[in-house]
């Protein structure tokens, strides 16, 4: 579990978009945050969008790993 998890991490970090889809995305949650907070968007909209992320970024993260994986096979002889 511990290396899924650094090879999740690493993929994550692996090249700029990466990155930078991980900045938006939690800057996505953390708007809809104050969005419940401050201007009364109902609450199950909010898990609805969250559990939608989730997904997404599993998905996302399952095919980055494999890409860097099959990478990686092909440089190394």
């Amino acid at each position: 579990m511990l290396n899924y998890l650094r090879e999740a991490a690493e993929a994550r970090r692996a090249t700029s978009g990466r990155r930078l889809y991980g900045y938006i995305s939690a800057a996505i949650i953390v708007l809809l945050m104050l969005a419940v907070i401050f201007w009364n968007l109902p609450l199950w909209l909010f898990f609805v969008v969250v559990v939608g992320s989730i997904a997404l970024d599993v998905v996302l993260i399952r095919k980055w790993i494999n890409e860097d994986l099959l990478n990686q096979s092909r440089v190394q002889p």
